[in-house]
């Protein structure tokens, strides 16, 4: 029996925290951690993987010969993945149209190459929607280089983009939008930005109505229909976003709202942030979040700009310092109330991936990473998919089912590890002796302690299971193990939710070979093991020393 004062941690929800010192990392955040997420019940439990979707080059015709770097979902009737990468030359790029099984099929191989594109989708035809023949679609597309296409949902090619009612000053422009890198669509128009173009950098393209019907068209558009955004600073549009019925957009350090769609005026968010990638700007239920150049994540509200990361900043800005040219292609998405953001370390690809959880409101860091997201059926049940950075392959993200990040030839395994912060128990003055560990959770791990700030954590090895009134079904009062374990002393990882099936375990540690310490943190990590890892609790069972 153990002896001591016990002190009980059963909150783990605050994540990450490297801006604190050692003493002010709070009690339910921790130093470190990757490919941990905070759950609702307060533990904190292992990311699901990414899994094989579409490999883009096992389809009888190689299709891209190179990562693909950009990817956008199609609801249709049926829905669809498009992807884009380099043609199986390298010479140009392709865009690929994925179905729900994987199957690829080539729309065009002859798009301008290494060049990103944007595409959306809405509704056509009367706003009262009495005609049930008209339906989604089609499809948009553009990327600043190449005249804009568009799909039809249904055929194996694109066609031309055809935009009328436009006129321009020199130069002329045979589209609005051919010259745009950002594409969106909100309040039944298509709003175009991005262009690069000397004289243009400000400006923001919206479309107009089909005049025979009456109704929002995105193929016609109006020189009258255009808005320059402070083009007297020389700035370019670096990003284009929604935030409910405005639209907001950003310069490298100027944030701004378009708040009467028709009377197209705009007004000043922010003077001094704005956006540095146009992919990380994402609508969520608190906001539209997007990254600076130089104050991390952040989010607007349309009245205001509020930072959120300043508990990791010291990743940010040193990702910041390490590839400021790479920073543009970080790619964000909102799934299952997170944002998450794909960002380079010190490559010239996205390396891992950030996620804010907006239940919690706290920040956690995975190994995975993603070119650009897409989400399938948002309004249904919505998967997640990812283009991968580094293989030829478009992979479900965040599959409920894989403990494992899949390439285009092999199941990965990747480490998950939570680094605990240092708890003194209230008395960081005086040192104290633990008589022992107790950790409650679900799958396997290794438990390592530390007791001095900076040195190595120490592994306290398997650990002894706890005994307690569960019978092998799991029922409270019989004489089985609430958990159970195999032979090897670990716990099974699959089954239901209590009794051995579950994988639940409670292990004791003994006191380690040093046994005290002014404080204690916890490292618990599963080594890569495909399976499952959830923590519920830590208690320490402690003792204070006088010398």
């Amino acid at each position: 029996m153990a002896t001591g004062t016990p002190a009980l941690y059963a909150d783990f929800s605050g994540g990450i925290n490297t801006e604190a010192g050692p003493y002010l990392v709070a009690e339910n955040e921790c130093q470190d951690a990757r490919n941990i997420s905070a759950s609702p019940l307060g533990s904190f439990k292992k990311r699901r993987g990414f899994s094989k979707h579409s490999d883009l080059q096992d389809s009888g015709t190689v299709l891209l010969d190179g990562a693909p770097h950009s990817l956008f979902a199609v609801n249709l009737t049926t829905d669809y993945l498009l992807a884009v990468g380099p043609y199986y030359n390298n010479s140009d790029d392709a865009i690929v149209r994925i179905a729900g099984n994987g199957a690829a099929v080539a729309l065009k191989t002859d798009a301008e190459p290494n060049t990103r594109w944007e595409f959306v989708q809405g509704p056509l035809g009367e706003p009262d929607n009495s005609d049930p023949t008209i339906t989604e679609g089609p499809v948009y597309g553009l990327n600043g280089v190449d005249d804009p296409i568009q799909w039809d949902g249904t055929s194996n090619s694109v066609s031309a983009w055809t935009a009328t009612g436009y006129t321009d000053q020199s130069p002329a422009l045979d589209h609005p939008a051919k010259y745009c890198t950002m594409l969106i669509y909100s309040q039944d128009k298509l709003w175009a930005a991005g262009d690069t173009r000397t004289g243009y950098t400000g400006r923001v393209y919206s479309s107009g109505l089909n005049n025979n019907l009456d109704a929002p068209d995105p193929c016609n558009w109006d020189s009258n229909l255009t808005l320059d955004i402070e083009p007297d600073d020389g700035e370019i549009i670096t990003g284009l976003g929604t935030l409910g019925p405005y639209i907001v957009v950003f310069k490298n350090r100027k944030t701004y709202v378009i708040d009467s769609v028709a009377a197209l005026t705009y007004r000043v968010v922010s003077s001094s942030i704005g956006c540095v990638a146009p992919r990380s700007v994402v609508e969520t239920n608190m906001g539209t979040f997007f990254l600076s150049e130089d104050m991390g994540v952040c989010i607007t509200d349309g009245s205001s700009v509020t930072r959120l990361s300043e508990k990791i900043d010291p990743t940010l800005r040193a990702i910041a310092r390490s590839v400021p040219l790479v920073l543009a292609d970080a790619a964000a998405v909102f799934y299952e109330n997170s944002y998450y953001l794909s960002v380079p370390v010190d490559g010239s690809t996205n390396e891992i991936t950030l996620e804010y959880n907006l239940d919690t409101q706290s920040w956690w860091i995975h190994s995975c990473a993603s070119n650009q997201f897409a989400l399938i059926d948002p309004t249904g049940e919505p998967k997640l998919y990812s283009a991968n950075p580094n293989h030829i392959v478009v992979n479900r993200a965040f599959d409920p089912l894989a403990f494992y990040d899949e390439t285009a030839t092999a199941q990965v395994a990747y480490e998950s590890y939570w680094q605990g912060p240092y708890w003194a128990w209230g008395q960081p003055h005086l040192n104290k002796r633990i008589s022992q560990l107790r950790i409650d959770g679900r799958g396997i791990w290794n438990t390592e302690t530390a007791t001095t700030f900076g040195d190595p954590y120490t592994n306290l090895g398997e650990g002894i299971p706890w005994e307690s009134s569960g019978d092998a079904s799991g029922n409270f009062g019989g004489d089985g193990k609430f958990g159970d374990v195999d032979a090897e002393g670990d716990p099974p990882l699959t089954g239901s939710l209590f009794g051995p099936q579950a994988g639940v375990a409670q292990r004791r540690y003994p006191t380690p070979d040093e046994g005290w310490g002014r404080a204690w943190s916890i490292k618990i990590t599963d080594n890569e093991a495909l399976g499952d890892l959830e923590i519920y609790s830590i208690a320490a069972f402690t003792r204070p020393r006088t010398d």
